[in-house]
């Protein structure tokens, strides 16, 4: 895990939270899976709708589900 110093930040003192970080992994995978043919905003709002029931799980393999599951 990185050093606090190294972990990406809202603030200069407040570290993102994992909520946030797993938001962002998802949006980032659904992305590399569409090619760059996705809105990242329906994208984040999908994220914060799965994220209470997926939170513990690897956020690309949840994005690659869901992609396979809109084809």
């Amino acid at each position: 895990m990185p050093s606090l110093a190294e972990r990406p930040t809202l603030a200069p003192d407040r570290p993102l939270s994992h909520a946030h970080v797993w938001k962002r992994a998802f949006t980032a995978a659904w992305l590399l899976l569409a090619e760059g043919k996705a809105d990242p905003e329906q994208l984040a709002d999908r994220a914060t709708e799965l994220y209470p029931d997926h939170r513990m799980r690897d956020p690309a393999e949840v994005a690659r589900e869901e992609f396979e599951t809109e084809q």
